[in-house]
C-alpha cells in the first residue's frame, strides 16, 4: 500500500506541476484516478472483462496493488493475482506483482521530480 500511495504521488505530483489551472486538475481526476479504478478490478474480476480490456488491466499498477492488498487481507487463495499472472505460485505471483508496482513507483517518482524541478526553475 505504501508503494502504491507513492506512485499516485508522483502521478498527482506530475499533474499539477504539467497542469496551469485547477479547474483543468479537476477535470483531469476522473481519467486519472476514477477510470483505472473500474478497469483494475476493484468492482469485478478482471477475468470477467472482455480480452481487450483484461489485457490493459493487466498493465496497471493499480491491477496488481488491489491483488496484492486482496491476497494479504482477504483471499489467501489469491485468485486475483492467479487472473493476472496465471500460474499456480502464489508466493512467486504476489513478488512479480510487487516488482510490478515498485517499478511504476520508480519510473512515476522520476518522472515527478523531474516535472517539478522543471516547473519549479522556470
Amino acid at each position: 500500500m505504501l508503494l502504491f500511495t507513492v506512485f499516485m504521488y508522483g502521478v498527482a505530483e506530475t499533474l499539477a506541476s504539467r497542469i496551469s489551472k485547477q479547474e483543468e486538475y479537476v477535470g483531469a481526476v476522473p481519467a486519472v484516478a476514477i477510470l483505472p479504478f473500474l478497469l483494475a478490478g476493484a468492482l469485478f474480476p478482471i477475468g470477467a472483462m472482455p480480452g481487450a480490456l483484461t489485457t490493459i488491466a493487466k498493465f496497471l499498477p493499480l491491477t496488481h496493488a488491489l491483488a496484492l492488498m486482496r491476497y494479504a487481507f482477504v483471499d489467501p487463495s489469491g485468485k486475483g493475482l492467479h487472473d493476472i499472472w496465471g500460474m499456480s505460485n502464489v508466493t512467486a505471483e504476489a513478488w512479480l506483482s510487487l516488482a510490478v508496482v515498485a517499478v511504476f513507483v520508480a519510473a512515476l517518482t522520476a518522472i515527478s521530480i523531474r516535472m517539478f524541478s522543471r516547473s519549479a526553475v522556470s
